[in-house]
Formats: C-alpha cells, sequence, structure tokens
C-alpha cells in the first residue's frame, strides 16, 4: 500500500478559539516533506462541526473545492475521486488548504456540536481501499450522529469500588469501530484538547484497538501548548513506521504465552493485528507455565514482526 495520512479535524468554535486548528495546520504543513513514502505518499483531509467537509483536493484545482454533507443519517461520499491524493501531485492544493484552514471557519464556528462518529465514517469510507494512517484532532465531546456521548462523570462514585465504573466505555460503538478499522489496516492517532468532561474512556478504544495512540492536552493555549503539541504531531507523522503489520510471539515448548498487552486487536488467538507499528511502539506479556517441567534448562521467546514499508 501507499504510506497513506488522513486528517480528520474539529472545527467548532472551541477548536478555532484555542488555537489549536492554527497549531495543527502548522505541524502538518511542516511535516509534508518528512511524510514516509516519497512520491508514493497520500494524503487527505475531513473538517467536522454539526456536518462532515469533504475537500476536493485534484491537481488542476487552484485551491481546495468544500463539500458539505449536513444529512449525518444519510451521509454519502459526495465526490467519487481526489478526496485522497498523491501528495506530491497536489502539493500545491494541500498547502493551499493549510494555509487558510485556521481562518476558514473563524468568522461564523458552530457552538458546541460535534458530529465526530459521523466524520468517521465517512473517513472511512475514503481510506478503506488503501489502509494507512489517520489523526484525528477533537476539543468537544461528540454528541450529534453515531457515537455521540453523554456526560455520565458522577462524583459520588468517586473513592468508592464502583468508582472503576467510570474508566470503562458504557458504549460499544467505538469498540467496533475500532475492529472494522483494524480490518482495514487503519490506524488512529488521537489528539484531545479538552476544556471539559470528555469521555476519554470511550475514545481511547479507536487508537487502543488500532495500535494507534491518545494524546491529551487539557485546557489547550496555543502560546504555552502549541509548539508541545506540533512537535508530537510532526514526531508522529515522520518517524519510521510500518503499516499493515502483524506479529505473534512464541516461546519455549513448556510454556506459553497467557496475557498481550498494549494498543493493538487479537485476531484469533494469538495475532496481534498491527496496521500501524513505529519506533516507539510497545507491548508486553504474560510468560506462565504450561507443563510442570520444561525439558530446557533455558527459555527462549521469539517475536515475529510481518509488514509493509
Amino acid at each position: 500500500q501507499e504510506p497513506t495520512y488522513f486528517f480528520v479535524l474539529d472545527v467548532s468554535a472551541t477548536a478555532v478559539r484555542c488555537g489549536m486548528l492554527q497549531s495543527a495546520a502548522n505541524a502538518i504543513k511542516a511535516s509534508l516533506d518528512d511524510l514516509p513514502g516519497r512520491g508514493r505518499t497520500k494524503i487527505g483531509f475531513i473538517t467536522y462541526d454539526n456536518s462532515v467537509h469533504y475537500y476536493n483536493l485534484a491537481s488542476d484545482l487552484s485551491q481546495p473545492q468544500m463539500l458539505v454533507v449536513s444529512d449525518l443519517n444519510e451521509l454519502f461520499v459526495p465526490l467519487p475521486d481526489n478526496l485522497l491524493v498523491n501528495l506530491q501531485e497536489s502539493r500545491a492544493v494541500v498547502d493551499s488548504f493549510l494555509d487558510s484552514l485556521p481562518e476558514m471557519f473563524s468568522k461564523n464556528p458552530v457552538v458546541s456540536q460535534s458530529c465526530l462518529g459521523p466524520a468517521l465514517k465517512a473517513a472511512f469510507t475514503v481510506m478503506k481501499t488503501v489502509g494507512g494512517k489517520m489523526c484525528v484532532f477533537q476539543s468537544i465531546m461528540p454528541n450529534l450522529g453515531d457515537g455521540a456521548l453523554k456526560p455520565r462523570e458522577n462524583q459520588s462514585l468517586m473513592g468508592t469500588p464502583n468508582e472503576v465504573k467510570l474508566l470503562r466505555p458504557e458504549t460499544a460503538w467505538y469498540k467496533d469501530t475500532a475492529i472494522e478499522f483494524s480490518r482495514q489496516q487503519i490506524s488512529v492517532d488521537m489528539f484531545l484538547f479538552p476544556y471539559q468532561y470528555m469521555d476519554l474512556a470511550a475514545l481511547g478504544e479507536l487508537p487502543k484497538l488500532t495500535s494507534g495512540n491518545m494524546y491529551s492536552y487539557v485546557l489547550f493555549n496555543y502560546e504555552k501548548d502549541g509548539q508541545r503539541f506540533e512537535e508530537q504531531l510532526n514526531k508522529t507523522l515522520t518517524q519510521t513506521t510500518a503499516f499493515e503489520a502483524v506479529m505473534r510471539i512464541r516461546c519455549t515448548k513448556g510454556m506459553r504465552i497467557s496475557n498481550f498487552y498494549g494498543n493493538f486487536y487479537i485476531r484469533g488467538t494469538d495475532l496481534m493485528a498491527l496496521p500501524n507499528v513505529n519506533t516507539d511502539s510497545v507491548f508486553a506479556f504474560d510468560l506462565v507455565h504450561d507443563e510442570q517441567n520444561i525439558a530446557s534448562t533455558y527459555v527462549t521467546v521469539q517475536a515475529a514482526l510481518l509488514y509493509t514499508s
């Protein structure tokens, strides 16, 4: 597959006013020359508030063309091509989009409405034939369409045995979506900018099961946090990355692997599905006795990783 990068950006009033949109555009543009893949790299963008905005990035356009879909129940892809383009061929249009993005929604931003779920579905439809890395930027709790969440913070549960319920997702939508993404070799990195409760337990299922990562910038301030966020995003985009990976861990007869830890989805009983894996990826496991005695005086562990680059 071609190394593919797709950006799903919240453009609600909070995202615009806190400077997140400006900072994300800066970091993405600064990373374009160093994205893996050289002339093969593909790129695409979707923005969302109370509707989903696709972008035609055809190389023969002088500036990107926005296509708005406001019916969240009957979501459709408004254009068959040029929503995911070769970066080298459409570089001028991509640069134009990133230059204009911070101001595009500044005049009349949508307040307190976010259709993250439909935006994820839209991005999935565009990406599913090739897979790749999806970067999601979210500043408020999703509250429209599929994947809408409700505040469930309950102070009375704090410090009690039931507090653990708040750390577990209440809805299966994000887990089911993540498994579907993993099957199509799509990894999700989430960048969150919460100013109030956002339910990270639910949102965290996406990066957890697609071998992605989650980053949180609480009360994000452009002047104070912008550089840190931009450096992290730049590293995420440009570090050495393997695509469409699977990993299996084997050990000496008489021993067995009992549990796996990390961000991945297990296929079958022991095959770790990793749509993306990079130099910072870390996985752990429990090694236990399968038989009372083992013939060897030492234990051997083998981790086999199969991937494309």
